[in-house]
């Protein structure tokens, strides 16, 4: 059908509706939005809300989990046929059984729970990221002191081998203890 039917002109997923346009769809469209604002996201009446902003806007996402939502339809003068003209659509209730091909959306926790969980996640990886830190410092220190020690060594059979080339330059007679 390419977003067009008999009667409507559906809106495609690129077109996006404007303002004026969805204000004249549902002249409550600044009421709607208003009370959008100050219902919780989480409640059956922000939905139906939301869904009616959505229907004055022409889009099909619906938030409502079981009732249908009404849709106008714009009229268009240039195509007649003999079906009766309709002013509204009803959609399906959308369903969710619990079966399905696993491509249904888990339910969303609220906000503050997410907010919280995440500013304890970022706890959690921040205190890791510490330990990570010392863990390196601590074999960073390590190593610096087996250099160390090592160097260390080095340099008194250095010098042991200095003091024994010294003795028999200085006794070249004497054999050597």
């Amino acid at each position: 059908m390419n977003g067009w039917s008999a009667f409507t002109k559906t809106s495609s997923p690129n077109k996006r509706v404007s303002y004026e346009q969805a204000k004249k769809n549902n002249p409550e469209l600044d009421n709607l939005i208003k009370q959008a604002r100050n219902v919780d996201k989480d409640s059956d009446e922000y939905d139906m809300i939301q869904d009616k902003i959505n229907a004055a806007y022409e889009s099909s996402k619906v938030h409502t989990k079981n009732e249908p939502i009404n849709i106008e339809k714009k009229e268009i003068s240039s195509i007649t046929t003999d079906e009766p003209k309709s002013n509204i659509t009803t959609l399906p209730p959308r369903t969710n059984t619990g079966e399905g091909k696993g491509n249904e959306k888990p339910e969303k926790k609220p906000r503050y729970k997410r907010r919280i969980e995440n500013i304890t996640r970022r706890g959690e990886e921040k205190e890791q990221r510490q330990k990570e830190r010392e863990e390196r410092k601590k074999k960073r220190e390590e190593e610096r002191t087996r250099k160390k020690n090592i160097n260390k060594t080095k340099r008194e059979q250095k010098r042991k081998i200095d003091e024994q080339t010294k003795w028999l330059k200085d006794n070249p007679n004497i054999p050597m203890p």
